[in-house]
């Protein structure tokens, strides 16, 4: 999982008793491992629906949601209690969880003119921050990506890589300095970035957009 999203869980738990379950008598789902723990969201019991009835040899399947924890190795294991009287029967096959740290980035600064002349060559630069959990490199395919609209080639290409040994942890920053062509059409264009990891989500602030006047070039001069 990635630390701070949402996912979708189910346990079945079998009613091998002599009672039946249901929610007025307060038959319910637990966390344990440790017991009562709230690591998966800020709860510690999934409820039978109000119209539930689990008589003897019947079945029960819990499905809800979780958030993963921050950073991490975490147990998810469940067992039923019935509350105010006691945990009873088999405990759920633990799975171990591994969480990783979330992405996320702040926008610094950036350097880009704010009127260039068609088919012309700009030097910009875009500054962003780590604000994640993660390390920015190029082997695991942090970029700079083009948006407004996403993906767009209007400055001659949508991505820009870090260099093969940059290494930018939690809390640095990274200037992406690179050279873009102004369009071949006047008017004006959206100049505006994000970071992303390619094939898995773009992620944090997006830089501040600018609209750059695009002239056609003077055929007088």
């Amino acid at each position: 999982m990635t630390s701070g999203q949402q996912y979708m869980v189910s346990v079945t738990m079998r009613n091998t008793g002599g009672t039946t379950w249901t929610a007025a008598a307060a038959y319910r789902l637990g966390a344990i491992n440790p017991y009562d723990n709230m690591t998966w969201g800020g709860f510690n019991r999934v409820g039978l629906a109000a119209g539930d009835s689990i008589a003897p040899g019947q079945q029960k399947t819990f499905t809800f949601s979780v958030i993963a924890p921050s950073h991490g190795t975490y147990n998810f294991q469940w067992r039923m209690v019935q509350d105010g009287v006691s945990w009873f029967g088999a405990e759920s096959t633990n799975v171990v969880v591994q969480v990783a740290a979330s992405r996320n980035a702040a926008f610094v600064s950036q350097s880009v003119p704010t009127a260039m002349t068609a088919g012309q060559s700009y030097n910009v630069s875009v500054t962003m921050r780590n604000t994640g959990g993660t390390t920015w490199t190029a082997n695991a395919l942090y970029r700079l990506g083009a948006i407004n609209p996403y993906d767009n080639f209007t400055w001659g290409g949508n991505r820009v890589g870090l260099a093969a040994g940059d290494v930018i942890a939690p809390n640095q920053t990274k200037t992406f300095t690179f050279t873009v062509r102004a369009p071949t059409a006047p008017g004006n264009y959206n100049f505006q970035w994000r970071m992303v990891q390619d094939g898995v989500e773009w992620f944090g602030d997006s830089a501040t957009n600018v609209s750059v006047r695009v002239k056609a070039p003077c055929t007088t001069c």
